[in-house]
């Protein structure tokens, strides 16, 4: 057994974990352009790039959740970051875009399979208030991700070429592949003996057939595809479109996630005043 770790020392192992996605997104969005002009592509096949990862990522999500119930966490992160790492240096040697998507599509299989066990963890050694402050520790670690990427992103186009940052992102996997292995607790709660996907299945359709659940998933997806809708177009805009350049693309990118951050804290106070 490892030692129990403090919770915050926890909260940012969790947090670098899960921010392997966002940093999947944000980091390259910088060298867009560049990838459209090395693959002799359009804009819209190199933004399928960000579009795809999406899809994979929720599908290793979907998948990676009952697996890390049934196996365990590390069981289960462990080979997820793997699939991360071999479909990033896949990448760096696509020979055509359509290879650079497909690369995509199997990288968020694997960081979906990563992101989903770090609320399993707190909810394992966690419950009421001790699981909604770790979830709000992560989340502040979370924040920083979105600012943080696209300047890194940025810094590694200035010097080097866009492969370099992908190499950024298969380093980030063997770290978090460190972190999964020497520093995640092990599960306390026992596991389940056999992996019954008839209940698997069960459980998701009454998600899909609750009302309730469903309005909220609906309104989070309306949100969510905004701000999809603006990661994906976002270094076209700025870059191809409006003549920014790279260097003063993260700062731009940056207000607009601070925008967002704001009003996100806002929302508190706003449903102390109206109901949902």
């Amino acid at each position: 057994m490892r030692p129990d770790l403090p919770p915050k020392v926890l909260a940012v192992f969790l947090a670098s974990m899960v921010a392997l996605a966002p940093f999947s997104i944000d980091t390259y969005l910088p060298a867009m352009p560049v990838m459209a002009t090395y693959f002799g592509t359009s804009i819209g096949m190199v933004e399928m790039t960000v579009g795809i990862f999406f899809l994979g990522y929720a599908m290793g999500q979907l998948v990676g959740g009952p697996l890390s119930d049934h196996f365990g966490r590390r069981r289960v992160g462990g080979p997820g970051v793997v699939i991360f790492f071999l479909a990033t240096v896949g990448i760096i040697f696509a020979p055509t875009i359509e290879w650079a998507i497909f690369g995509r599509l199997v990288q968020a299989f694997g960081g979906g399979f990563v992101t989903v066990i770090a609320p399993s963890v707190v909810r394992d050694r966690f419950t009421g208030k001790e699981a909604a402050k770790m979830f709000a520790l992560i989340g502040v670690v979370m924040m920083l991700a979105p600012l943080v990427a696209p300047a890194v992103g940025a810094v590694l186009l200035r010097f080097f070429d866009w492969r370099m940052i992908f190499a950024f992102l298969a380093v980030y996997a063997l770290v978090s592949l460190a972190v999964i292995f020497l520093a995640l607790p092990e599960r306390q709660k026992a596991l389940s003996k056999r992996l019954n996907l008839g209940k698997v299945w069960a459980d998701y359709g009454r998600v899909l057939t609750n009302r309730h659940a469903m309005g909220y998933m609906i309104t989070q997806s309306f949100s969510s595809a905004v701000m999809y809708l603006f990661l994906t177009g976002s270094a076209f805009a700025y870059i191809a479109y409006l003549g920014i350049s790279t260097d003063m693309f993260p700062i731009l990118f940056g207000a607009n996630i601070i925008t967002m951050m704001a009003f996100n804290r806002l929302n508190p106070f706003l449903l102390n005043l109206f109901s949902p």
